[in-house]
């Protein structure tokens, strides 16, 4: 039998300042608290964020419509925290479904380094210090043949594109008012070699037309594999291209 989950706090409001629950709770039975007040052209203005109880976030908001305090710190969020609310979000901005896939894939990669990691101890050095942990881990063991050279795990390029997505979830945390800290997130101060292409040759037109002939022969004419083999020859579109292209950006009587 499922254990029931704990009823969700009621909002608190006192003079114009209104707290609510953003997500939770947590392990330690907390939930995550937004504090704010509406502004003059219709938006509202964040005041604090944090883990707290009810009974807590009762007396934060009393002090500030006391004028004791006028901002609450931002209490306990990690960016463990921030990440998966960003995640969390995905769903509701129009990206592809590979795109959030990938989303997923670097959050995952961030809370495993650092997860535990309070947002207001994130800095350019905590990136860089990120960066060069991601790029000295050894590469996972399982599968891979007696006496083969280990790879990293990442490629420099994927690192820092994680870095980006650590620093797009920031931003949009100070946009959603979930934090309050303000400064910009700047990104480290690398330059990283970028991994060499072992194959730049181009295939003949020949072996294109034996590919080709190949997958009619495995799929049957017309198939989706050999269409969108054509499609990638014809145009030489990289595979993340070819998968988010849609029917607006294609113009069959321009041929483009």
């Amino acid at each position: 039998m499922k254990s029931s989950s704990p009823a969700r706090p009621s909002p608190v409001s006192i003079g114009k300042y209104h707290a609510r629950i953003v997500r939770g709770p947590n392990k330690d039975g907390l939930w995550y608290w937004r504090i704010d007040h509406a502004v003059g052209d219709g938006t509202r203005a964040t005041h604090g964020t944090g883990w707290w109880t009810r009974a807590d976030v009762e007396l934060v908001v009393a002090a500030l419509a006391s004028g004791r305090i006028q901002e609450a710190e931002t209490a306990g969020m990690t960016v463990q925290d921030l990440m998966e609310l960003y995640v969390g979000a995905s769903d509701a901005r129009p990206i592809t479904d590979r795109t959030r896939q990938t989303i997923t894939n670097f959050a995952r990669h961030i809370v495993r380094v650092i997860g535990r990691t309070a947002v207001t101890q994130v800095t350019r050095s905590k990136l860089e210090e990120y960066v060069a942990l991601r790029l000295r881990e050894p590469a996972r063991s399982s599968g891979r043949a007696p006496g083969a050279k280990t790879k990293r795990t990442a490629a420099p390029a994927s690192v820092l594109r994680e870095v980006k997505v650590l620093r797009s979830a920031w931003r949009w945390a100070q946009e959603e008012g979930l934090i309050v800290d303000q400064r910009p997130l700047r990104g480290p101060r690398l330059r990283l070699s970028p991994t060499p292409v072992r194959n730049r040759r181009t295939p003949t037109r020949d072996e294109i037309e034996r590919i080709s002939a190949d997958l009619t022969h495995r799929f049957g004419p017309g198939s989706w594999q050999e269409i969108a083999f054509w499609l990638l020859a014809e145009t030489g579109m990289r595979l993340g291209e070819a998968f988010s292209l849609t029917w607006d950006q294609v113009n069959l009587a321009g041929r483009f």
